[in-house]
């Protein structure tokens, strides 16, 4: 069924073309339009293939030399998705595939958030499975009306995911893909500033917590634009994170901005996750508050140089502790 689909897909439209792009090589595998595509698993022998196909043709077939030029030069350069495409093309492809280095790299279904063109993407589109229960999302036991399903939106924040925005711009434009929340939240997680403006200018609903994800992963043009641009809300969390992150540069956003709701959580987090430069920011700069939690979290996860740090600069030690004549004492 899977393969019929597919063979479809192949002659559906221009019936007498076959075309293969990725865009991380720029090649282009193409019959001309005189040649019509075999169906019975036997491909034409035609001389009319371009030099190119002729080099994949001969790679298949009697390896050598073609073939280390296709392994060095193509192969390399192909994500699982390529591979995937390439594989599908017909019979040289597949064998090629199968006796190169990159056999175990063939995967069995597509991820939308792997498609590099427009093309493979409308493959998606066409083959893709609309109202399936979304795995990652799948709980045993959980109503069906709670589990999310592969709809519009859900295609639409993959598409996001990309990092492309010709993309996002073609599948909302040309086949007017719904798209919700969650496309933005993939725009501000992968720091396109680019997508997250065109979805800003486009209406697409904010992400209730945008900044804090624009934080989390240390994109500051992100978070200025969403702040000062967007006004979109920010809370606690985004310096919590930040702190758990090491993203200094995003701390120091957070002080111009005069952001007044750091807490001792921060200061732990810092500690915890071992960014002795945050929390001294944190301490001398910002003016966040510490507390005993500070030196126990980095005491336990073996931060020695925060906790150097904090028990120089008089941190309060959890109950029981002592520090005397520069040793600790936790009991």
């Amino acid at each position: 069924m899977v393969f019929e689909k597919k063979r479809q897909f192949f002659q559906n439209e221009e019936k007498y073309l076959i075309k293969y792009t990725t865009m991380k090589t720029g090649f282009l595998l193409v019959r001309k339009r005189s040649e019509p595509i075999a169906t019975t698993g036997e491909e034409c022998e035609s001389e009319s293939f371009l030099p190119l196909w002729r080099l994949f043709r001969e790679a298949s077939l009697s390896g050598g030399a073609c073939r280390d030029i296709v392994e060095k030069h193509v192969m390399c350069k192909l994500d699982g998705t390529d591979i995937k495409f390439l594989y599908g093309v017909n019979t040289e492809t597949r064998k090629l595939i199968k006796r190169s280095s990159r056999k175990g790299d063939l995967k069995k279904k597509f991820k939308v958030s792997e498609m590099s063109s427009i093309s493979t993407l409308e493959v998606a589109w066409e083959h893709y499975a609309w109202g399936t229960p979304m795995p990652e999302y799948f709980v045993l036991g959980v109503p069906e009306y709670f589990v999310l399903k592969t709809d519009e939106p859900r295609f639409c924040s993959r598409v996001a995911q990309t990092n492309k925005l010709e993309l996002l711009e073609w599948i909302r434009e040309e086949k007017k893909c719904e798209w919700d929340e969650y496309t933005i939240k993939a725009a501000v997680i992968q720091g396109n500033l680019e997508i997250v403006k065109y979805c800003v200018a486009n209406e697409c609903p904010m992400y209730e917590d945008a900044c804090v994800q624009a934080a989390k992963n240390g994109h500051l043009e992100v978070l200025k634009y969403l702040q000062e641009e967007v006004k979109a809300p920010w809370d606690e969390y985004i310096a919590f994170l930040a702190a758990q992150k090491g993203h200094l540069h995003i701390l120091e956003y957070l002080v111009e901005r005069k952001f007044d709701m750091f807490n001792d959580y921060t200061c732990r987090c810092a500690a915890k996750y071992g960014h002795l430069d945050c929390l001294k920011y944190l301490h001398e700069t910002a003016k966040a508050p510490w507390d005993y939690e500070a030196v126990q979290e980095a005491h336990e996860n073996n931060q020695t140089e925060c906790v150097q740090y904090l028990l120089d600069n008089n941190c309060p030690l959890p109950p029981g502790w002592r520090y005397e004549n520069g040793t600790l004492h936790t009991r």
